[in-house]
């Protein structure tokens, strides 16, 4: 039992307590229910209300007892203490106050925006902030100029096409300045685009000289207003002032016409243009402000919002660590090759994904699916040789309606959905099999007993192409279960196809014999398969092939040749590395840079999409040594001597780096811009604290809009997570689900959970929420 000598002690001893602060805080943070579920009782008994203001009366006029405490009491020092804390609490207790009340009142501006603006939702997050809402001009695809309003938030750009409602007046442009969202309300809104933050650059202007305009026709009207005072000052001459006035008529009159040629030119200065960083290409948005100094004002805040941005970039969301899932090997030596997620034509149907395994002799497809939470239902082998690669193929594109060319500008994908590049697939009853015969596993006559609907499902549906290391394409329908042969398509090409990608239509295969294979759909959507376009790249194999800018990129040893699709022609040839031996590993796209890692090497470069020259080198021996610092010295020595990177990806602003250590990095991802060529701050790299005792063989993404519960076998585990690490129970809607596949399993901190090490040669899936 504690002894208090005097009353002071007490206060004080109450005062500093953390619950105090922490019961304030909760009131003052459920103060607006508190108050109007208050408001609500008075209205329905007045007599509560008069209770209240009574107690209120009553408390008017209470004396302090520090001022009615002597001065030679022994209480006074400790009673003045505990008012000092009395004051600094009600200090913290407004400032939480009026932090609670600016976040309401921030919320309450993007749920008004997100009900104005139909068709935009999850716009209200904790983070985000309006900055402002302006007016523009825009012109459409068919050439026609529409007003359209853009929303401007920390992240966020959002075009809204606008139709006014009856009887409202039109204002050109209306900025955010006091905190409120004024103006919405007289106005229809419909969604076009929602564009990250990150993936806009201002385009610089070709007119350098636009400053120098604005000053000159400033200085052109100053000129006729002091020719007009002169005007008026000669009228008062008593002399004969006709030839004078003439000559201030005349002067007047050639500064008017050079002032209406600089306001034809003024309408360049109302002009400002967007670059849009997209899988595709950079593409343009052009918009027009209706006054000069709305467009002026504009750019300053979107650079300063993009700038603001950036420098948070380091201080991103750490990815939430879910569960390990075990994928039992059923022939020996399998391992992960690649992996990716299906598509879907139905927005309302789930995505899988499909996990490569392979032995050299076996080629094995385990499907993952995400309903009711991640579970491999299937592992089943489909070919007799090594799955290198896997990609996605959307279903054949619909025709654009009139109606829907006439909406004005062509909506840009959200990058945030273009960073998983997945949609989602239909849930189908799939018993599990892991049976792997080889004999049942290839197809040689796969196109017998296929009719002419099924020849027709396959086309019209999405479909997944695997590449082999045979030299051999399989095509599965993305819904179909991969065993049901008759909905398989297999062309051998006679060498090893080491990577796939779709661009316009078109399917392109990276061979092992220096060629790109591109495949076309015929006029009934169907693929020619027996007759490809062959691109001759190199007399060393095609071993990586991505969609940069909307150009190929294939790369051969330690060269890039940049391909054009429209004329399968070799536009430009990169020297990535300066050793003819070096090999490239990954190659990944971000924005207006692509990030390179090279076999039996740490080391990621980033190069720009524009110049082509590379920006920064990213070492990850330390990053990796740090993670490994509770290891076996022996085990830490031997994979620090021969660490690699060995896979990459980008998701959600981060680079995701696999070595071969086992280690899983994450690098917030540096903003460029056109001008860029060196980064001068030193990039932050952190390692992750889960990840495989052997190699990372693939990273790959799925958007996950259902809930992510974790298996029953792995809930035991909670207890033996570090609290702050708890295995969550679900994963919130809309968010990405990353999957890193490996050998083993590993918590690198020291403490551990009881998982780790546990089956080190079986092969593992990670999950994380992003």
């Amino acid at each position: 039992m504690i002894n208090f000598r005097s009353i002071g002690e007490v206060f004080l001893d109450k005062l500093t307590a953390p619950v105090v602060l922490d019961t304030y805080t909760a009131f003052v943070n459920n103060w607006p229910t508190a108050r109007e579920a208050l408001r609500r009782a008075c209205q329905l008994k007045p007599g509560l209300a008069k209770f209240l203001e009574s107690l209120e009366r009553s408390t008017n006029g209470s004396s302090q007892l520090v001022n009615h405490t002597p001065p030679e009491h022994p209480d006074l020092g400790a009673l003045r203490s505990a008012l000092s804390e009395v004051h600094q609490l009600a200090s913290r207790i407004n400032s939480l106050e009026q932090e609670t009340m600016q976040n309401e009142a921030l919320q309450q501006m993007l749920r008004e925006v997100e009900a104005a603006v139909d068709g935009l939702d999850g716009l209200v997050m904790p983070d985000r902030i309006l900055i402002r809402h302006d007016q523009v001009t825009m012109t459409t695809t068919l050439g026609t100029k529409k007003e359209r309003c853009l929303f401007l938030f920390n992240d966020l750009l959002v075009i809204a096409s606008i139709k006014r409602r009856a009887g409202a007046t039109r204002k050109p442009s209306t900025a955010l300045a006091d905190g409120s969202v004024t103006g919405l309300e007289a106005n229809k809104y419909k969604l076009l685009m929602k564009i990250p933050l990150a993936d806009l650059n201002i385009a610089r202007s070709k007119d350098e000289n636009l400053s120098s305009l604005l000053k000159e026709v400033e200085k052109i009207e100053e000129d006729i207003a002091t020719l007009r005072q002169i005007g008026v000052m000669v009228c008062k001459l008593h002399c004969n002032h006709y030839q004078v006035e003439e000559l201030v008529k005349e002067m007047a009159n050639v500064l008017n016409k050079q002032l209406s040629e600089r306001h034809r030119a003024d309408s360049q200065l109302m002009l400002l243009q967007l670059n849009v960083a997209t899988q595709e290409g950079i593409e343009n948005i052009s918009m027009n402000f209706f006054e000069v100094e709305k467009r002026t004002a504009w750019e300053q805040i979107f650079n300063e919002t993009k700038q603001k941005l950036a420098l948070s970039a380091d201080r991103r969301a750490v990815p939430e660590f879910l569960y390990p899932l075990p994928i039992r090997k059923t022939r020996a030596g399998l391992q992960f090759t690649c992996a990716a997620a299906t598509l879907s034509a139905s927005p309302q149907h789930r995505s899988d994904v499909w996990v490569c395994n392979s032995d050299g002799y076996v080629g094995q497809i385990c499907v993952l699916s995400l309903r009711p939470e991640p579970t491999v239902t299937s592992c089943n082998g489909v070919c007799n040789s090594r799955i290198l690669c896997i990609a996605p193929v959307p279903s054949a594109p619909a025709r654009q309606s009139e109606s829907e060319a006439r909406a004005g500008v062509s909506p840009v994908p959200d990058a945030s959905a273009q960073t998983a590049s997945l949609e989602e697939k239909a849930g189908t009853n799939i018993d599990l099999d892991s049976s792997t015969d080889s004999s049942d596993s290839d197809d040689s006559r796969p196109d017998e007993g296929r009719s002419a609907a099924d020849e027709a499902r396959l086309q019209d549906q999405p479909t997944m192409w695997l590449g082999t290391e045979d030299g051999c394409v399989y095509v599965y329908n993305c819904a179909d279960y991969v065993r049901i042969k008759k909905t398989k398509v297999k062309v051998q090409l006679g060498s090893a196809a080491h990577a796939i990608v779709h661009l316009d239509g078109r399917v392109f295969v990276a061979l092992a014999n220096g060629t790109v294979s591109a495949y076309r759909r015929t006029e009934g959507s169907n693929w020619d398969m027996q007759c490809p376009e062959v691109i001759q790249v190199s007399s060393s194999p095609v071993n990586r092939l991505v969609v940069v800018a909307g150009k190929l990129w294939a790369c051969s040893q330690n060269r890039i040749r940049i391909i054009d699709p429209a004329t399968n022609v070799i536009e430009k040839t990169v020297v990535v590395n300066s050793d003819s031996q070096a090999t490239i590993q990954s190659l990944v796209p971000s924005g207006l840079g692509v990030w390179l890692s090279f076999h039996n090497l740490g080391t990621v470069r980033l190069f720009h999409t524009m110049t082509f020259e590379m920006i920064c080198e990213v070492d990850v021996t330390a990053a990796v040594t740090r993670m490994l610092s509770g290891c076996d010295d022996i085990i830490r020595q031997h994979k620090t001597a021969c660490l690699r990177v060995t896979a990459l990806m980008v998701c959600k602003e981060l680079l995701w780096i696999g070595t071969s250590a086992g280690v899983i990095l994450n690098l917030p991802l540096p903003p460029l811009t056109a001008s860029t060529s060196w980064l001068t701050n030193t990039l932050s790299i952190a390692g992750i604290s889960h990840g495989h005792t052997g190699h990372v063989r693939f990273l790959a993404s799925v958007e996950s809009v259902v809930e992510v519960a974790a298996p029953a076998r792995y809930r035991h585990a909670r207890s033996a997570v570090k609290a702050k690490d708890k295995l969550p129970h679900k994963a919130a809607a809309g968010k990405v689900l990353v999957i890193s596949g490996g050998d083993g399993y590993e918590d690198f901190r020291s403490s551990g959970s009881e998982l780790s090490g546990r089956d080190d040669s079986t092969n593992h899936l990670l999950l994380w929420r992003v």
